[in-house]
């Protein structure tokens, strides 16, 4: 049923049941009462994106993850702890706070642009990136996004226009100052020859974690011994390939920080293919704290981000913009990672 049959139902113009329906004040109580009627008899449910024409919020909010080089027919989120962990707080924090949650993934180029139609449609209220890339706002046309905008994971001086947006706040994690930690814990357990598996150098998260190793490892006078650093990709089958060539070419570090926890599993189960123990002869850090990690023998000892922390924030921010346009929120907020210490990691024993 649409707006008209309503008028029609009830004798008066579709205006006025537009009226009706969005609250106006300029309706005569009998008139109200009788497009009430007809409404609830039939039970009318004005189309969502009619009522953001008539200026009323969508009360949704936008979740986009960027999974770039996902393979096709693959369940982009339900095997990967990593989303899920934001996208369950997310949903949460929205609940309570009354929105609905609109979750889309962008797996191909052209998937982009329903970021930005969602917006343009006036189909959310705000909107969440996450895994986002070095050209991810471009390819969003960030430019004619005038909404509310939370970014994870991005650097705030990457597009010029970011830093005088005040429709945009970007949520990171301390990434640099988590890696040391997990240098250190190398350390203090005997480790000296520790490698590194890199994630996707265009995120954010991946330059800032291996930066962060090799700071580390500079300030604790450790050298880096670049066949002891992998390039991962953020990919489970990549890091298996990469830590298969380092047995081969019989190249493997005494421990290895990893820039996510599914690469720290795959290396794993290619060194147990390959006849090696975990943690006896190398041991592992990874990063995100998965619910893989935590399910597997020996349990991955892992570098924890404050997921709940950041959704609630990213939903806050959304909802206190949605209500007040001129609201003070900082361009940038950062959080805390903690080390979890489990038992992928083993005393190095020196030999006499």
């Amino acid at each position: 049923m649409k707006s008209e049959d309503i008028a029609k139902l009830a004798g008066v113009s579709r205006s006025t049941v537009s009226r009706v329906i969005n609250d106006y004040s300029n309706v005569p109580d009998e008139t109200r009462r009788k497009v009430m009627k007809v409404i609830e008899e039939y039970d009318y449910r004005p189309n969502a994106f009619a009522r953001t024409l008539a200026g009323k919020k969508s009360e949704t909010i936008g979740v986009f993850f960027i999974i770039e080089n996902s393979i096709e027919g693959e369940l982009q989120l339900t095997y990967n702890d990593f989303y899920t962990a934001y996208l369950d707080a997310i949903v949460d924090v929205a609940n309570q706070k009354g929105y609905y949650v609109l979750v889309q993934t962008i797996c191909k180029e052209e998937d982009y642009a329903k970021v930005n139609k969602a917006f343009r449609e006036k189909r959310i209220d705000g909107g969440i990136l996450i895994g986002t890339r070095e050209d991810t706002l471009a390819k969003i046309e960030i430019d004619k996004i005038q909404d509310k905008l939370v970014i994870f994971d991005y650097e705030l001086n990457t597009l010029s226009y970011l830093a005088s947006t005040k429709n945009i706040t970007i949520l990171n994690s301390n990434d640099e100052v988590a890696i040391s930690f997990a240098v250190e814990h190398l350390i203090e357990r005997g480790h000296k020859h520790i490698g590194f598996i890199k994630g996707v150098e265009s995120t954010l998260s991946a330059r800032r974690r291996y930066d962060g190793f090799l700071k580390s490892m500079k300030l604790n006078l450790l050298t880096v011994n670049e066949n002891h650093v992998l390039n991962g990709e953020f990919d489970q089958n990549v890091a298996y390939k990469e830590m298969k060539k380092a047995i081969d070419n019989k190249m493997i570090a005494d421990s290895y920080i990893c820039a996510n926890d599914y690469m720290a599993i795959a290396a794993i189960e290619c060194l147990r293919d390959y006849g090696y123990n975990v943690p006896k002869d190398v041991s592992f850090v990874g990063f995100d704290n998965t619910r893989s990690g935590q399910l597997m023998s020996p349990k991955l000892t892992t570098l924890t981000p404050d997921f709940f922390g950041m959704a609630k924030k990213a939903v806050e921010i959304i909802h206190l913009k949605s209500n007040d346009e001129n609201a003070n929120v900082p361009d940038m907020i950062e959080y805390k990672v903690d080390l979890l210490i489990r038992d992928s990691v083993e005393n190095v024993i020196e030999v006499q």
